[in-house]
């Protein structure tokens, strides 16, 4: 039975919702008649949050992951953002535990790289990063400072007869599956700094400091650097972990000038 409010005295309105929603009218709470609507629309917003939810997990779960381990004990899963195809992806295509004594040696063999292969003005500094007791001899074996004991002259005769420095930019260094360690590093040919005004004074990725470097440098030569190291060396107080390098190999690469970021893999591209 459908009811009708009746006529107000002296008014002709009557009620046109007749018994939707609710069957018996309520003149002093009319949002009652919309309780039905919005309970449906609320049982529909919790379902959709919960299918997204559990879609979010399903992506945590079968993505591919980084483990950072120390003390065996897992601590963070690492992604990025790729710049190209705008979407996040795990930092490498499988899933690999990488343990502290691994960044660690990391962290040591960046340092070596631009240790060995830069040059700068004051020669007392340089003679104490390359002579001996100095970190290119520390992590070095005695075949691969022999080798290098026979390089860096030519290097530091050319920084002096050209009056420039050298300035090493690493832009990548990560251990294969084989256990070798690959990297790319460019060496740029700058002028002696000014210590009143210092130029392009930076080692970050940054667009604006490649550039400036690109812009200002006198020579510039890119290398591929491969290295075989190990935890079989002496510890000593420069060197707690016993590193040791027994093989460094570098493979020159060509630079094209005219192309985005000079032939750069997209994944070394500076985006900032």
């Amino acid at each position: 039975m459908f009811f009708k409010r009746k006529k107000t005295e002296g008014t002709d309105e009557t009620d046109v919702l007749e018994a939707y929603p609710e069957r018996i009218q309520i003149s002093a709470i009319p949002e009652r008649r919309y309780l039905r609507t919005t309970r449906i629309l609320a049982v529909a917003t919790f379902l959709n949050m919960g299918i997204m939810l559990a879609l979010s997990g399903i992506f945590v779960y079968l993505a591919a992951r980084l483990d950072v381990s120390v003390a065996n004990q897992k601590v963070v899963n690492l992604y990025m953002i790729d710049p190209e195809r705008k979407v996040i992806q795990a930092s490498e295509h499988d899933r690999i535990s990488v343990s502290a004594l691994q960044l660690m040696m990391e962290s040591a063999l960046r340092d070596y790289v631009i240790n060995r292969h830069s040059v700068v003005w004051d020669q007392e500094v340089q003679e104490s990063r390359w002579g001996r007791g100095g970190p290119v001899s520390v992590y070095s074996s005695p075949n691969v400072y022999k080798q290098f004991s026979l390089e860096y002259v030519n290097a530091f005769n050319e920084s002096r007869s050209k009056k420039v420095v050298k300035d090493v930019h690493l832009y990548d260094l990560k251990q294969t599956p084989s256990g070798m360690w690959e990297g790319i590093f460019e060496v740029f040919d700058m002028p002696i700094p000014d210590m009143f005004n210092p130029l392009c004074q930076c080692s970050d990725n940054t667009r604006e400091c490649l550039e400036c470097k690109q812009k200002n440098n006198i020579g510039r030569k890119r290398y591929k650097v491969f290295i075989r190291a190990g935890f079989n060396g002496s510890p000593s107080l420069m060197n707690p972990l016993g590193i040791m390098i027994n093989r460094y190999a570098l493979l020159h690469q060509p630079i094209d000038q005219k192309e985005k970021m000079w032939g750069l893999p997209s994944i070394l591209r500076s985006e900032m």
